[in-house]
């Protein structure tokens, strides 16, 4: 049975939470009339405004995606909307976001500053679909935006349900028990997952000889190859083995040698067939063991 203590010394729940104005509003009355003018039902056609130009907005966009990104790379499946931090990437990953917000913050308030502007001139963009109301005030707009970033310890059984009566705590404590194994096995399989997926494209891309691919194709694999050791919380030993091929085969292949040598780009074909062979064959091993009822990693191996 997993343990939640040791989980709790491995590392937090980490909540990311992104708000940000769409600049987009629907439009009721252009709706109706285009579904006039087109016989269509009403309940079928919505007509919905772009309400500034796409490029007022798209550098927070962009590095709204670039933090979830960075959260998402630095953290491993727990529940719907959270996220479990190692503690040995908690320091990094604080100073991280500590960042993102001060350039969030800069890019809203650029934004702010010429907001009056573009309501200005959106009449002549917008035409007749140009509404006064579809636009927050100046000073309701800066708090349509913001980043923020919650910890929470892991729930343990033992103090979680301290309190409760006796008759109740059996039935609430396998419960939450139970749910901390769920939890577990996901991060493990999104941990592997995480390994195996960059090295499946590979090995499709360059098994095809005259397939077109990106750079990101071996950098992905690189990426979370140099990451997973700092994810793997269960100190998997499989997992870093296979991390740690990666990072001496498929990690050190340069893109253009791999598009101008047909025979580099076979052999690195194989040997990325391979290795996402016997990522699948640790995956599957994984999922049968654990089944059954018994541990990959002893949980008590879990180190911060």
């Amino acid at each position: 049975m997993s343990s939640s203590k040791d989980l709790a010394t491995a590392g937090v729940i980490s909540k990311l939470s992104i708000r940000q104005w769409s600049g987009r509003k629907g439009d009721k009355h252009a709706s109706r009339e285009t579904a006039a003018r087109n016989q269509a039902d009403e309940a079928m056609v919505r007509v919905s405004k772009t309400l500034v130009p796409k490029a007022a907005l798209e550098p927070i966009r962009q590095l709204a995606g670039e933090v979830r990104a960075f959260h998402y790379d630095s953290t491993v499946c727990w529940s719907e909307g959270a996220q479990f931090l190692p503690a040995r990437l908690s320091i990094p990953y604080s100073a991280a976001m500590q960042n993102f917000k001060l350039r969030f913050d800069q890019l809203v308030a650029d934004f702010c500053s010429q907001y009056s502007g573009l309501i200005d001139n959106a009449p002549t963009l917008l035409g007749q679909l140009f509404r006064t109301g579809d636009y927050p005030s100046p000073a309701q707009m800066r708090e349509l935006f913001s980043i923020d970033v919650s910890y929470e310890p892991v729930p343990e059984a033992g103090n979680f349900f301290a309190s409760l009566a006796t008759t109740a705590l059996s039935e609430f404590r396998r419960d939450l028990e139970q749910k901390n194994e769920q939890r577990e096995k996901a991060m493990r399989q999104d941990l592997w997952e995480r390994l195996r997926d960059p090295v499946l494209k590979m090995a499709e891309a360059l098994s095809n000889p005259d397939r077109i691919f990106r750079d990101t194709l071996v950098t992905n694999v690189t990426d979370i190859a140099q990451r997973i050791d700092a994810l793997n919380v269960f100190n998997d030993p499989n997992l870093t083995s296979v991390a740690a091929s990666l990072r001496t085969t498929l990690a050190t292949l340069e893109p253009n040698v791999l598009r101008t040598s047909q025979d580099d780009r076979a052999a690195a074909a194989q040997t990325a067939r391979e290795m996402a062979d016997r990522i699948t064959r640790n995956m599957s091993g994984y999922m049968s063991f654990d089944v059954a009822g018994a541990a990959v990693a002893p949980i008590s191996a879990i180190a911060a």
